[in-house]
């Protein structure tokens, strides 16, 4: 759509702006606030896991545990509110009780202490700090002596609660907090861990790294690296004395022992076959360098507390040590072992593998091997004739290929490897392209013999060549790499080469079956991850005997918690109470807590002729009939037939029925009803929508069955959220003819939240206590999408960045602002703009501003963690310090991964907390023993799994000026899993974590604009969406 169009659209429109944010210091109202202090809970020492031998349970890591136990246990929740930030108090005054500490303080708890007391100019001891004085109420009231807390002064500086100290390159050094202590909230519950404890000798002080440099430098294939060092180690095995090197398939090689060579470094000369086909050798030039020695001490210290990080360096290289052996015989992809089991068809020519994945982490107790089930899509090796029958959904093949099959086939194979069984030998070819002329008619130059070059067919060649017959003559040729070349072979002479993996995006069919293939309950996947470290082998592996490495073969068994789930309230005259049960509760009966009610809303139907019933179609006030005839603006269009009542009618007046009893009544017809037939007809209607009714609030479009109707989404979308900004919701036709009161209720769920309702809140008494006082809290929730891995190779396809923020008390309303940025690209560019939009939309709606961040970092790996700290936390604080100068709110900033392979499982199948699928209870949470040895995060099983095996979330606390407890954090993350409007379960991820990860999701449906287009441009693809528009 050009530029033009765009702008008519938008005067169309009801005459919104907009509303760009200024910049400008000063836009928020000074105020006073007070400090505030809150009870803080007993603090106890992690439970060691245990096996099922006492003597596994005899570790050294309880010391490790006990000397970060009381760190940051010294400080209540509430007491670091910044001097600048001063608001008018909102509740009555309350007097806050401090808790007493039932254990001494540790003496790293002390050191950390008095550290941070010297750098604010505190007391540099505990037992010198005088206690808190109670809150001003009018009364006077005394602590005793026993209740002594660590008071921290108001914040001056971005420091927080966290060291800093300078890195030469001029960056700050920041580190993540320690852990404040361990949580007690919840009932206990006995819980298994695919970990395996991994044991490293006392003879293996340090590991020998090596670097390794290939000449030629580019090596084709890529995976030839391992069969020349494999090459090498055998045939100077004599000369290396017997020491077994083993090596990442990059540029890093790891040994036990010192390799003989002369001044560290040595070059050799390696001679093999690339492929079993060819006739001659080729010549590798081999140089291997001494790079540095890996203390395995330092390991030790990390894992004592004697230092925080641990050193990745180590982890990497037992990493590469552990999976030495499944290189070299097994089919290995990343940190996945496949090929020691029978694939399985999923159709439409893939097949899916079975394997495993492992993984060397380190934790409370030493270092662990994750051991986890794994299956990835391959292309099943068969004919190409066969594989194009498969994709194309066709029982034979008869005739030729029309267009559209063409280009459908030629999406689903370019890019792939044939190998012609015509040659006498096997080659792979890469297809580039399938030909428009069937071999019958495709001619190409033929030199004779006699000098003179005619025009020869491929099927005429391959009958004088090959004495081949072609049986589908009138089918294209496959045109493989080099281009320049013009190589072409028939389909039927070529077969889909072996050991391919599908890297395209599979369509809901295949989906669907590879979960139905692949999702086990939790007894079984025990089971197959027992079976795979049994098939493994580890302890009998000579690489890891090499180097003194041994396995235990029993999963780790650990204590969990399993946390209440908070009370949640509707509306109505009594204010409604629901207790969720197994993570999931029923609506029915109550109303929303804030209903909207429309007034002026619009039906768009795209479903097919035959569902809408004959010929014609019913004209809403305003619309327009079907092929029978036009309506005028009071309705009545053409022909009309019960069938084509049910599809669209009975669903309007079902969905007003259950929208009434939810309080956010759909008040009379449609304002304007029209059926479409494609997207292209989208910008039209939404025209003659604004022309009958401006003041529309609400379209609702029934989608079609044909091709899912995303191309009917995506241009809704881009209308409703762009050009018009009205709330859209879509129906898919299937569901809008069923009517089920489920579907119903989850529409009008939705429905609600984009006009700006509440549908449900945490319980008032039961909210965490960041919900209770008197200070605005906002939450940020942040994610980015990258292109798909099909589309993966074009850099100009940009990643989208979302955040979310929320914009009321309660957290259950929040905006977004989304931007597209660099291809590939995880550290989000603009955040320090979109956080200050966010918090200028939060003082809008609120009239406060806010004193505390919460915010949720989704889809960061802990090589990024650095990064985000350094680049996305200082925006953060770029972004309140350039509203007001002096404004400076306490940050905490928590990175949540779903992307890891660590599942739980309870001891007790039985437990009636586990539900129906044997998964551990919504609400289990882990914060011993697998979690890092010093740094404070946590595993937190939200949800309650259905099918197959749940996977918990883990949360990495990364920054905290809020000096969140243990249970604090964990009992407000558990909260915000319940007010996802979507649904009336907890979910798996806080609410604003899902909202961005919707946002940006939504933001690809929009069109794809240059990069190097201008500001504005990108404002207006990528800009503000309206609230709540994204769910």
């Amino acid at each position: 759509m050009s530029d033009r169009s765009r702008g008519r659209g938008r005067g169309r429109g009801r005459g919104r702006s907009r509303g760009q944010v200024t910049d400008t210091p000063g836009q928020f109202a000074p105020g006073r606030s007070r400090p505030d202090s809150s009870p803080r809970e007993t603090e106890r020492q992690p439970p060691v896991p245990h096996y099922r031998d006492s003597s596994a349970a005899a570790s050294p890591q309880n010391s490790s545990a006990s000397a970060v136990a009381g760190t940051h246990s010294t400080a209540a929740f509430g007491t670091a509110v910044p001097a600048a930030s001063q608001y008018p108090s909102a509740c009555a005054d309350s007097t806050s009780t401090d808790v007493s500490r039932s254990e001494r303080p540790t003496e790293q708890a002390r050191r950390v202490a008095g550290d941070r007391a010297r750098e604010k100019g505190a007391p540099a001891s505990l037992n010198s700090i005088p206690a808190i004085p109670p809150a001003q109420t009018g009364t006077s009231q005394s602590t005793p002596a026993s209740h002594l807390q660590l008071q921290v002064p108001a914040a001056t500086s971005f420091s927080g609660s966290t060291s800093v100290a300078s890195s030469p390159a001029g960056k700050p050094d920041w580190k993540p907090p320690l852990r404040p202590g361990f949580g007690v909230e919840g009932k206990p519950i006995e819980l298994r861990a695919n970990r395996f404890k991994v044991s490293l000798s006392d003879k293996l002080q340090h590991i020998h790294h090596y670097d390794v440099k290939f000449d030629p430098a580019e090596l084709k294939p890529p995976k030839i690296s391992w069969k020349i060092i494999e090459t090498w180690s055998e045939k100077w095995k004599r000369d290396l004395g017997g020491i077994r090197p083993v090596f990442d398939g990059k540029a890093n090689l790891y040994t036990a022992r010192l390799l003989p060579l002369p001044n560290k470094t040595a070059k050799y000369t390696v001679n093999l076959k690339v492929s079993p086909d060819d006739k001659e050798e080729k010549t590798f030039k081999v140089s291997i360098t001494w790079a540095a020695d890996i203390s395995i001490k330092q390991l030790n210290d990390a894992l004592a507390g004697r230092i925080q990080s641990c050193p990745q360096v180590i982890i990497q290289a037992l990493d590469v040590i552990m999976r030495m052996t499944a290189r070299v015989t097994l089919t290995t992809i990343g940190r996945s072992v496949f090929g020691s089991r029978r694939p399985e068809s999923l159709g439409q020519g893939r097949e899916v593998w079975f394997g495993y994945y492992q993984s060397v982490r380190p934790n409370m107790w030493g270092v662990d091997l994750t051991v986890d089930v794994s299956a990835t899509t391959f292309y099943e090796e068969r004919p190409v004739v066969e594989f194009m029958c498969e994709v194309m959904n066709w029982r034979d093949f008869r005739g030729s290929l029309s267009p559209r099959d063409k280009a459908k086939f030629l999406s689903e194979i370019k890019g792939l490897r044939v190998v012609p069984n015509h040659l006498s030998y096997q080659r792979k070819f890469m297809v580039i392209d399938v030909t428009d002329e069937p071999a019958s008619r495709l001619s190409f130059p033929l030199d004779q013999e006699d000098g003179r070059v005619v025009q020869c067919t491929v099927a005429k060649y391959f009958h004088d060549k090959y004495k081949i017959a072609l049986q589908y003559p009138e089918l294209p040729c496959l045109q493989v790499a080099p281009k320049e070349k013009k190589c072409f072979f028939p389909m039927e002479v070529c077969k889909i080469a072996p050991k391919q993996r599908c890297l395209k995006k599979l369509n809901e069919k295949l989906v669907a079956e590879m979960i139905k293939k692949t999702a086990c309950r939790p007894a079984a996947r025990q089971k197959e991850i027992r079976g795979f470290v049994t098939e493994a082998n580890f302890n009998r592996d000579p690489y890891l005997q090499d180097f003194g490495i041994r396995v235990d073969t029993r999963m780790c068994e650990l204590p969990g918690r399993v946390l209440p789930h908070p009370q949640l309230q509707y509306g109505g005259e009594a204010f409604a109470v629901v207790s969720p049960k197994e993570g999931a509760w029923d609506m029915r009966g109550h109303k929303f807590l804030t209903g909207k009610s429309v007034h002026n809303w619009a039906l768009l139907c795209f479903a097919s002729a035959d569902e809408r019933g004959g010929q014609g179609g019913r004209g809403g006030r305003g619309g327009r009939g079907g092929r029978g005839g036009r309506g005028g603006r009071g309705g009545g269009g053409g022909h009309q037939t019960d069938s084509g009542q049910c599809c669209c009618w009975n669903f309007v007046r079902q969905l007003q029925g259950m929208s009434r009893q939810l309080a956010m009544p759909l008040c009379g017809d449609p304002r304007f009803h029209e059926h479409g037939n494609n997207h292209w007809q989208l910008e039209s209607l939404f025209d003659a929508m604004i022309k009958t009714c401006r003041e529309t609030e609400l379209i609702v479009v029934i989608l079609p069955e044909r091709g899912g109707g995303k191309d009917e989404y995506s241009e809704l979308k881009r209308l409703g959220d762009l050009v018009y900004e009205i709330p859209t919701q879509c129906v898919k036709q299937k569901l809008a003819r069923e009517c089920k009161p489920q579907v119903l209720a989850n529409v009008c769920l939705k429905i609600n939240s984009k006009l700006g309702g509440v549908n449900v809140a945490i319980a008032q008494h039961l909210r965490c206590p960041v919900f209770k006082r008197d200070e605005p809290v906002i939450f940020l929730g942040a994610d980015v999408t990258h292109p798909s891995p099909q589309a993966g190779r074009n850099e100009t396809q940009p990643s989208i960045a979302a955040v979310v923020g929320s914009i009321d008390m309660l957290a259950c309303r929040y905006a977004c602002q989304v931007r597209a940025q660099k291809h590939r690209q995880e550290i989000i560019a603009e955040l320090k703009e979109m956080v200050k939009v966010l918090l200028v939309e939060y003082f809008k709606q609120t009239r406060k501003k806010p004193t505390r961040i919460i915010f949720y970092r989704d889809g960061v790996s802990e090589g990024q963690f650095k990064d985000v700290l350094c680049e996305e936390l200082q925006a953060v604080q770029l972004a309140c310090s350039s509203l007001e100068k002096g404004y400076r709110p306490a940050i905490t900033l928590v990175v949540v991964q779903k992307r890891h392979h660590t599942r739980l499982f309870p001891v007790d199948e039985r437990d009636p907390r586990c539900g129906r699928s044997g998964n551990v209870p919504a609400g289990t949470v882990v914060d011993t023993a697998i979690v890092h040895p010093t740094e404070f995060d946590f595993f937190l099983c939200s949800h309650q799994g259905i099918q197959g095996t749940s996977r918990p979330t883990h949360y990495h606390v990364l920054w905290d000026d809020n000096h969140f407890t243990a249970d604090q954090l964990q009992t407000l993350t558990f909260q915000l899993c319940h007010v996802y409007v979507r649904c009336t379960r907890s979910v798996s991820l806080p609410a604003p974590v899902y909202y961005a990860h919707l946002a940006a999701y939504r933001a690809r449906c929009y069109p794809d604009q240059p990069r190097d287009d201008a500001t504005a441009s990108n404002e207006r693809k990528y800009g503000t969406m309206k609230n709540m528009y994204f769910v």
